[in-house]
């Protein structure tokens, strides 16, 4: 059983109709024969039924005279007769006490013997005048259903082929025209899969019903995704023709690190390994940083030949991937190193400039208080002495600026250079009555010399005792800014800066101090841009804030 269902479930769509159809149409028709067999059978037992009383009536006037004549020869003949047909095989006539008057088999049923068999027989009263002379018994030959079966065997079988055949002609009629829809439903759908448009036929048949709307509405999907497929890729097109044209390295790429896409830009030799899809290992290192923090620039220094390439790269999450844009800040640099000297270039004309415009005014006094021919006045000496000693912090304060700022491969401590200032200052803390406080929630190092890191904080620790109101608090406070940078942030109450003086807070020679030299905070200035820093300055109606970020020396990165 399991094996013929197995096999059935082998067979084709157009098979299992056809055998369905087929088996359905022959039951059917063996039905439709058996119920008109036995109708048939039925039929034809009445008929002869009818024949016989027939027969017998119309032969009455005969009969009854042999019957009362006691003519037994002639009773007999018509007896005989009678069973001449293929209905009757036997027939008798009996009188109505059942004695046997005659019977056609004479060695069983003996004349004037008495008739018992009457159950297998049809009897059929015969009257005169209303008189009953007897009754004649006839043994029919009455067919079965079985038996009309038999004999119309061959027609049984003819009739059940030909609705058989009829049934498959139709089945395949139907069949047929549902399975060539059917397998161009399955032709259009591999088509479709293997992106084979032009293969896509449309249903011609005329039916209209579930099967065609079906296909019909399967179709046009085709078509409509057919058309978002191109329009998806024209616009892949038109992105990758833009991400072509535009001057930065783009890179989608998943969790892996295995890239997805990549634009044809020159850089990518520089960053990728294209047969293997993957970054190159000195970029994957800083691809780490990027993980660690992401949506944060880094620059990647790359070896092109006999010249090192300049490269920001950045990366940000999109949903399950990460896009990176590496853009060639090369030129820039260059362009920032000549902008930087020409700047540099300036601000000395400016520095020296103020400078001799300083030494000029401090000189002209002594040039009227020195004579040529003479020696100066006592009472001038004091003044004379004043100068010179003006004249000698401007020279040590132009000296001190004029020193390396750059720091490499040094790392000093904050707090400890913190405290010493503060020490430094208590006189001045105490008569002013200010409260200083300093926050760190961790021990900090700035890849700076002692001696830069002093100045630093000596000139902006000096700005806020000498601008902060008596009675009034000092606070530094140091944090860590994103990853590699520390803030340093010089906090006091005092009156505000005016929009002037903020504009040229860091210019050499600008100061608002009567004995002010005016490099201080450009000495900050200069300290901080050229190691990596710079500075903030924000203030409101009460406090007055410096900031000032500088490089995490490698101890407060461990």
């Amino acid at each position: 059983m399991m094996f013929f269902l197995q096999f059935i479930q082998g067979l084709s769509l157009k098979i299992k109709l056809a055998i369905l159809i087929t088996f359905l149409v022959s039951c059917i028709s063996f039905i439709s024969v058996i119920l008109s067999l036995n109708m048939a059978s039925n039929q034809a037992n009445q008929t002869m039924d009818s024949l016989i009383k027939t027969a017998i009536w119309s032969n009455s006037d005969y009969l009854s005279d042999f019957i009362l004549t006691d003519n037994r020869w002639e009773l007999f003949k018509f007896l005989k007769n009678l069973t001449s047909s293929d209905s009757i095989s036997a027939a008798g006539f009996i009188l109505p006490d059942n004695i046997i008057v005659a019977h056609t088999e004479t060695a069983i049923f003996r004349m004037g013997g008495l008739f018992e068999k009457i159950g297998e027989y049809e009897t059929i009263p015969f009257f005169k005048d209303g008189v009953m002379l007897g009754s004649f018994v006839l043994k029919l030959k009455k067919q079965s259903l079985w038996d009309l079966i038999i004999d119309m065997f061959i027609v049984q079988i003819l009739l059940t082929l030909g609705f058989a055949i009829l049934a498959l002609i139709v089945a395949h009629y139907f069949v047929t025209r549902t399975t060539n829809r059917l397998d161009l439903l399955v032709q259009n759908t591999k088509a479709m899969s293997q992106k084979k448009w032009d293969e896509i036929l449309p249903n011609e048949s005329n039916e209209k019903d579930e099967i065609s709307i079906l296909v019909d509405n399967t179709t046009e999907l085709m078509h409509d995704i057919r058309h978002a497929l191109e329009q998806e890729e024209q616009l892949k097109d038109f992105y990758h023709s833009i991400l072509s044209q535009i001057d930065t390295l783009i890179v989608i790429f998943n969790a892996n690190m295995d890239i997805q896409f990549h634009n044809n830009h020159a850089l990518h030799i520089h960053i990728l390994d294209a047969k293997k899809k993957i970054f190159l290992p000195s970029v994957l290192e800083k691809m780490g940083e990027l993980f660690e923090f992401p949506s944060q620039t880094v620059a990647i220094p790359i070896k092109d030949n006999d010249k090192t390439l300049s490269l920001l790269l950045r990366v940000e999450r999109i949903q399950d991937n990460y896009v990176a844009s590496i853009i060639d800040i090369s030129l820039l640099k260059k362009q920032e190193q000549n902008a930087r000297i020409s700047h540099s270039l300036n601000i000395l004309g400016e520095i020296s400039a103020s400078f001799a415009h300083e030494i000029k005014n401090l000189l002209q006094p002594l040039k009227l208080l020195l004579p040529k021919d003479s020696l100066p006045d006592k009472e001038d000496l004091s003044i004379i002495h004043t100068t010179l000693t003006r004249m000698d912090g401007q020279v040590s304060d132009f000296l001190s600026l004029g020193r390396p700022s750059v720091s490499k491969g040094v790392v000093s401590s904050v707090l400890p250079v913190l405290d010493e200032i503060i020490d430094q200052s208590q006189k001045q803390i105490k008569s002013k009555n200010l409260a200083i406080k300093v926050e760190s929630k961790e021990t900090f190092y700035v890849a700076l010399d002692a001696q830069s890191l002093h100045l630093l904080c000596i000139n902006l620790f000096s700005n806020a005792l000498e601008a902060a109101y008596a009675g009034s608090e000092i606070s530094v406070i140091l944090q860590r800014h994103e990853k590699k940078m520390i803030r340093m942030s010089f906090k006091n109450e005092g009156s505000p800066m005016s929009s002037h003086v903020k504009k040229n807070l860091f210019k050499p020679f600008f100061t608002t101090k009567k004995d002010g030299s005016g490099l201080g905070l450009f000495a900050v200035y200069k300290i901080a841009y050229l190691n990596g820093g710079f500075l903030e300055v924000k203030q409101d109606k009460e406090f007055i804030i410096f900031h000032i970020f500088l490089p995490i020396g490698e101890s407060s990165c461990k």
